[in-house]
């Protein structure tokens, strides 16, 4: 599963061996869509910015649009941080939001309307194997194939028919729906178009 992981660069020095358990753990079933840590220490820890910061927001928008699942650390805030979390759950994102509660605000105290967001997940943690604990919990979550749901006004007779279906194939409705729905997609990405 590809996993953006953020964190703010403010007192990146503070954190990096609480980052680098992190990025440890999650590396060892899935790919960090930004890979950049080292550098990220480097970089902030230096006051010297390599590329600009235009380019560095983009890249970060990049790995979050490539990422199954994002995971923001917001002990430390930042606008630029707020502003990929907004992108994150915009683009329905699995999205998870954990913060040290010994150094910061519950985050559940941050977020003013609270985790209502079905693609949110709001975590307090107060040491380092807390946080991994947390993290490897909701990847657990999302890793396997992604469901929707999904509302579908149907004539009584499709109903009807579903239902039979499904009692003499020993299936679910949703089963016997999603099927025919990928049988009738696999069709017409084969057939040929109609000329004109």
């Amino acid at each position: 599963m590809n996993v953006y992981l953020i964190y703010s660069p403010i007192d990146i020095k503070k954190y990096q061996k609480k980052y680098s358990a992190a990025i440890s753990s999650i590396k060892k079933k899935h790919v960090l869509t930004r890979d950049n840590f080292a550098n990220d220490v480097k970089m902030f820890s230096t006051k010297k910015y390599n590329p600009s910061k235009q380019y560095m927001y983009q890249d970060m928008l990049g790995a979050i649009d490539r990422a199954d699942v994002c995971i923001f650390d917001i002990t430390q805030k930042s606008m630029t941080m707020g502003q990929q979390m907004t992108y994150s759950l915009s683009h329905k994102k699995p999205t998870l939001f954990i913060s040290d509660s010994t150094e910061a605000t519950p985050v559940h105290d941050l977020v003013i309307a609270g985790a209502k967001s079905p693609y949110l997940t709001l975590v307090d943690y107060s040491s380092e194997k807390e946080m991994i604990a947390h993290i490897d919990k909701f990847l657990q979550r999302y890793d396997g194939p992604r469901t929707q749901r999904m509302t579908l006004l149907l004539d009584v007779w499709v109903c009807n028919e579903i239902e039979r279906t499904a009692r003499e194939d020993d299936c679910t409705r949703r089963d016997v729906v999603e099927n025919k729905i990928r049988s009738y997609i696999t069709k017409q990405k084969h057939r040929k178009p109609a000329e004109d």
